[in-house]
């Protein structure tokens, strides 16, 4: 469930030292005892820490666009992220729905 949970919401595998600390969380914990409640935990993660969603933004139009995001699309999709929550998945959906337009927020 750690592994599903950090690439559904980072976009990547938890490292050693994350996935270390989220084994050893007692079974019993409300963190952890469903794949949502972890994915919950990691959009707090995200929610709090600018690195992590410039991180995720960065992974999310690499995948679906296959660029890096220009200024004014970095900032935009970070104040999204930290206000609703929204994760890597979720922001590589949109991007890929958006279609063609969205390659205008592409660095050139």
């Amino acid at each position: 469930m750690v592994e599903q949970a950090f690439q559904q919401v980072l976009g990547r595998s938890p490292g050693p030292d994350e996935l270390r600390y989220w084994l050893a969380v007692p079974a019993n914990d409300p963190r952890v005892q469903t794949e949502q409640a972890l994915v919950r935990q990691q959009r707090l993660f995200l929610e709090r820490f600018p690195a992590a969603r410039a991180a995720v933004i960065q992974r999310a139009f690499a995948a679906a666009l296959h660029c890096t995001p220009n200024a004014a699309a970095q900032g935009a999709w970070d104040l999204l992220i930290e206000t609703s929550g929204t994760t890597y998945a979720e922001l590589v959906t949109q991007l890929q729905h958006l279609g063609p337009a969205a390659r205008t927020q592409c660095a050139h």
